[in-house]
């Protein structure tokens, strides 16, 4: 199955699914960003599982943020349940940047004060 696929699946099985057209722009969307922010010498078949978990996150979140209107929604896969606001994807971000951080240049670091 294609990287692609694998993303489209593994959020398709996070909760309720939207427009296929649109879930499917979502996943090419997330899975670019997350590509730009890997590492240099590190590409997404080194890190495929996190990757796309990642990236389904990311697409929930963007969902979210998108269909946000006030109103209380409920997410489900298996026995794993999460219900929270709309319009806050960024918690779904948050877990993706989580999941990436051992493969992307993303982190705190001190670059350099002047005194």
């Amino acid at each position: 199955m294609s990287l692609h696929e694998d993303i489209y699946t593994t959020l398709t099985t996070l909760g309720e699914a939207g427009d296929e057209q649109l879930m499917r722009l979502l996943c090419r969307s997330a899975e670019e960003q997350l590509r730009l922010r890997l590492r240099s010498g590190i590409d997404e078949d080194d890190c495929r599982d996190a990757f796309v978990m990642a990236a389904a996150f990311m697409a929930m979140g963007m969902y979210q943020q998108a269909a946000s209107n006030g109103d209380v929604s409920a997410f489900s896969a298996g026995d794993f349940s999460v219900t929270m606001l709309p319009g806050n994807g960024s918690r779904w971000h948050d877990m993706a940047r989580q999941l990436m951080a051992p493969y992307t240049g993303d982190g705190f670091a001190f670059v350099g004060v002047r005194g």
